[in-house]
């Protein structure tokens, strides 16, 4: 298996991932491990075309950064990211933590499909949620402790954390409107792309836009801020979320917490607390 190199990405967007080296080099687990971003996990196999309503647009003009490299299709970006997410089983435990608030969560991804389960609910609580991804969107399934199916949507938050559904299933690499906005540096230090993604008119989401930061080096998300309504350049985001800490399971990285933060509201903060001890990752065959 080889491993992507997101400095190597090309700027059109009809082209697949330069890959190289061996196999898992960096698979980041993000929101609980929904998504394994990494150098290794992705595969250069050709995505199906983009339906009508999401055409991905041209790459943009400004495709140069101060040093003059190219700067990579933020479509051939949001593909790579999803056919990583079908590119490990996992196993792992953690909490939800919020206002000395806990929620013990245990997550079970099987290619497209990640199941997180709650074992301290009570019977009209929610037990189970169940996040399937297809080419083109994510699906969800919420029941109680009962087995009872729940009415739910993407924009509800799970036990009234501050993390919602949609947080969990990374809608956002779906969006291919977008484009790479140049490079940062996260911590002063370490080169990242910035990419930034707008909704489609035809999906319901509780964002309008969504900015994500990504290494050059490994491909490893490190940030994301997420904003409504308002989008112009003194909007305040909805959501931040970033990875506080890292571990490694054999070779592969994973965030020990992930922090989500309310920059619009006055409500504390909500760490996703992973046990790297308990954490177990099966390669694809």
């Amino acid at each position: 298996m080889e491993a992507l190199d997101v400095r190597k990405l090309k700027t059109r967007s009809d082209r697949t991932p330069a890959f190289r080296g061996s196999a898992l080099r960096a698979a980041l687990l993000w929101s609980c491990a929904s998504l394994n971003l990494g150098a290794s996990a992705l595969r250069a196999a050709p995505a199906p075309p983009a339906p009508p309503s999401q055409t991905p647009p041209a790459a943009p003009a400004e495709a140069r950064v101060a040093s003059g490299a190219a700067l990579p299709s933020a479509q051939v970006l949001l593909r790579a990211i999803r056919e990583a997410q079908s590119s490990f089983s996992q196993t792992l435990q953690g909490q939800i933590r919020r206002s000395g608030r806990k929620v013990p969560y245990r997550m079970i991804k099987e290619g497209p499909m990640v199941r997180f389960e709650f074992p301290a609910a009570k019977e009209q609580e929610v037990a189970v949620v169940v996040i399937r991804f297809g080419a083109f969107d994510a699906t969800l399934e919420v029941r109680d402790a009962a087995g009872k199916l729940m009415a739910s949507k993407f924009e509800d938050e799970v036990y009234g954390m501050g993390v919602t559904y949609e947080d969990l299933a990374l809608r956002f690499v779906y969006w291919m409107d977008g484009e790479v906005e140049g490079e940062e540096r996260w911590g002063g230090v370490v080169k990242c792309w910035k990419v930034r993604v707008r909704c489609p008119e035809a999906v319901r989401s509780a964002y309008r836009q969504v900015v994500f930061w990504v290494t050059q080096e490994d491909g490893i998300f490190v940030k994301s801020e997420a904003y409504g309504e308002e989008t112009g350049k003194e909007a305040k985001p909805v959501r931040l979320i970033s990875v506080r800490g890292t571990g490694h399971v054999g070779q592969v990285t994973v965030p020990k917490q992930l922090k989500a933060e309310f920059p619009r509201s006055e409500g504390d903060p909500v760490y996703l607390d992973v046990d790297v001890d308990r954490t177990s990752i099966r390669e694809p065959r």
